[in-house]
């Protein structure tokens, strides 16, 4: 059901994109998330990458694009967004926890490749 709501907002938002281009950022944020919510990474990144090219101090965007990079386990651009975020606001716990998720992650998987 879930993999169905998604598809079916991406096509709505698409449709939406040919016919109301003046709300294109609202629609693409829109997407992007419907897109990660069925697994569709890549394309999501593809609107993100169109977001940050509006604004690249959104706070929320460069959250979701960093959500992402770590499904698809670039964590390395992941880390990339969430340094820009603590940039931006070095308040935002949720890039610190999820800054020091990624690095334990990182650490973790050095040490199993290092016992192969």
């Amino acid at each position: 059901m879930l993999q169905f709501q998604g598809e079916v907002i991406i096509d709505i938002s698409t449709e939406s994109l040919k016919i109301n281009p003046n709300n294109e950022q609202d629609i693409l944020r829109i997407r992007a998330q419907a897109y990660i919510k069925i697994g569709k990474y890549d394309e999501a990144l593809v609107d993100l990458n169109r977001l940050i090219n509006f604004n690249n101090e959104n706070e929320e965007i460069l959250s979701i694009r960093a959500q992402a990079y770590t499904a698809i386990s670039k964590f390395n651009k992941a880390l990339d967004d969430l340094n820009r975020l603590l940039e931006i606001n070095s308040k935002n716990i949720r890039a610190l926890e999820c800054f020091s998720l990624i690095n334990t992650t990182i650490l973790m998987n050095e040490e199993i490749s290092f016992f192969k």
